[in-house]
């Protein structure tokens, strides 16, 4: 199974996955940019599973929508997550000396505290590098 969308509520992130060899999946208005403020949720058709992962008190769970650098609307849209443009979820393990925690800081970065998740990432690894990261794993659904 590979991630085909997202929601987030605090640290707790829920990932929609679909069937590895489907590459048609979609949601309403995938195509429209900013995604928070047109898209929808994948259609339910392509959804084969649901998961949701806890992440530490000491993370910082991004989205595109939550950075302030683009004054409240994202030049992102689904489709452009689809198609790996963007991480759909940036999550940054927090330190002392951070002070500028926000999405578009950590887009080309390759640091070992910040984890990025695309669509299309598969399941297997996805939770290996939850496990390596330290995250809690909450519910199956």
């Amino acid at each position: 199974m590979k991630v085909i969308d997202f929601d987030t509520r605090g640290n707790v992130i829920k990932l929609y996955f679909g069937k590895d060899d489907d590459n048609d999946y979609w949601g309403d208005d995938w195509d429209d940019a900013p995604y928070e403020h047109n898209a929808g949720l994948v259609y339910e058709q392509y959804v084969v599973e649901t998961r949701e992962y806890a992440f530490p008190f000491d993370c910082e769970v991004m989205t595109p929508e939550s950075d302030w650098h683009y004054g409240g609307n994202s030049p992102f849209s689904k489709e452009d997550m689809k198609n790996k443009k963007c991480p759909c979820l940036i999550i940054k393990k927090l330190s002392k000396n951070d002070w500028d925690i926000d999405y578009s800081n950590y887009l080309g970065s390759e640091q070992e505290d910040v984890l990025k998740i695309y669509f299309g990432d598969k399941l297997e690894k996805l939770e290996e590098k939850f496990y390596n990261f330290g995250v809690g794993f909450l519910e199956r659904i």
